[in-house]
C-alpha cells in the first residue's frame, strides 16, 4: 500500500506540473521538454521496475510496454508519413488486383474517396491498438506475477495510461487526449476480467470434476 501511495503521490506532482507548464508556460517549451518528459520515463521505469522483475515472462511483458512507449514517443510527423505511405500502397496493391494494371509503370490517381477511407480504417487500427495493447498488457502481467503482487497492477497500469497521455504534450505534433485515456483504461478493464474469468473457470468445480475424470 505505500508504494501505491507513493506511485500516486509522485504521478500527482508530475502531472500537476505538466498541466501547469501547458497552461501556462512557466518556462520554454524546449526546457521543459528536456526536463518533464525524461522525469516521465524515469517514473515509468521505476513503476513497472518491481512488477517486471517479479514476472514469470519478463520479456513478453517488457516488449509490450516498450510498444506502448514507443507509440506514445513517435512524434506527428512520422506518423503522418506513416500514414500517407500505407494509403499509397494500400491504394496500389487494390488498383493492381482489381483491374491488372502495373502500377510500378504508371502509378493511378488516388481519388479522395479512398483517401479518407484508407485514414479512417488507420485512425480505428490506431485507437483500436490503445485498448488491446493495455489488455494484452494486464492479462500478462496478472497472469505471471506473484499473488501478492497482482492488486497493484491495475492502478499501475492505469497511471501507465495517465502518464504516455502526459507525455505527449512533449512530444512534437501530438496531443494527449482523455478518450485514449479511456480506451486504455477500457482495455486494463478487460484484461482484469478475462483474468478473473480464467480465474474462475480454473477453480471451477465444474472444470475441477472434469480434470479429475480425465486422470
Amino acid at each position: 500500500m505505500r508504494t501505491a501511495a507513493l506511485h500516486c503521490f509522485f504521478f500527482a506532482l508530475l502531472a500537476g506540473a505538466t498541466l501547469a507548464q501547458s497552461a501556462w508556460q512557466i518556462v520554454p517549451k524546449t526546457l521543459a521538454a528536456w526536463v518533464l518528459l525524461p522525469l516521465w520515463l524515469l517514473y515509468l521505469a521505476w513503476l513497472f521496475a518491481s512488477p517486471l522483475r517479479a514476472s514469470r515472462r519478463r520479456a513478453l511483458s517488457g516488449i509490450l510496454l516498450a510498444i506502448v512507449l514507443v507509440g506514445s514517443l513517435i512524434p506527428n510527423t512520422f506518423r503522418h508519413k506513416l500514414v500517407t505511405e500505407t494509403k499509397k500502397r494500400s491504394y496500389t496493391i487494390s488498383r493492381t488486383i482489381i483491374t491488372g494494371q502495373d502500377s510500378a509503370k504508371k502509378p493511378p490517381m488516388r481519388p479522395l474517396a479512398w483517401n479518407r477511407a484508407a485514414a479512417r480504417i488507420i485512425y480505428k487500427i490506431n485507437k483500436f491498438g490503445h485498448f488491446v495493447l493495455f489488455a494484452l498488457l494486464a492479462i500478462t502481467l496478472l497472469r505471471t506475477v506473484p499473488a501478492q503482487r497482482r492488486r497493484q497492477i491495475p492502478l499501475e497500469l492505469t497511471l501507465a495510461a495517465g502518464g504516455t497521455e502526459m507525455m505527449q504534450f512533449f512530444v512534437p505534433g501530438r496531443t494527449p487526449l482523455l478518450r485514449d485515456f479511456y480506451l486504455d483504461c477500457a482495455g486494463i478493464a478487460l484484461g482484469l476480467s478475462l483474468w478473473l474469468v480464467g480465474l474462475w473457470l480454473a477453480n471451477s468445480p465444474l472444470f475441477s470434476m472434469k480434470s479429475g475424470r480425465k486422470q
